[in-house]
């Protein structure tokens, strides 16, 4: 396991073909959306998370393939 300085504990994967694979668990996206969400108070803001969240979407549905964007969207109150 990793932690990291903002307290997120990433579970290491295993090595295939010299490539080290990194998984977040459920928590770990739990958190990231309540990050996202905590901080969207201002309209500037709030369309810059708005972009980050969805390079971040891509980038974990890269990670795990039962990624599920919709439910993280709605996590993260970019969408009801």
């Amino acid at each position: 396991m990793l932690t990291l300085c903002n307290g997120l504990t990433i579970l290491e994967g295993v090595n295939i073909n010299q490539t080290l694979l990194i998984m977040f668990t459920r928590k770990q996206y739990e958190q990231i959306a309540e990050v996202i969400k905590d901080n969207q108070n201002h309209k500037q803001v709030k369309n810059a998370v708005s972009n980050i969240t969805l390079e971040l979407c891509t980038m974990f549905e890269k990670d795990n393939p039962r990624f599920n964007r919709e439910k993280f969207l709605k996590a993260s109150g970019l969408i009801k």
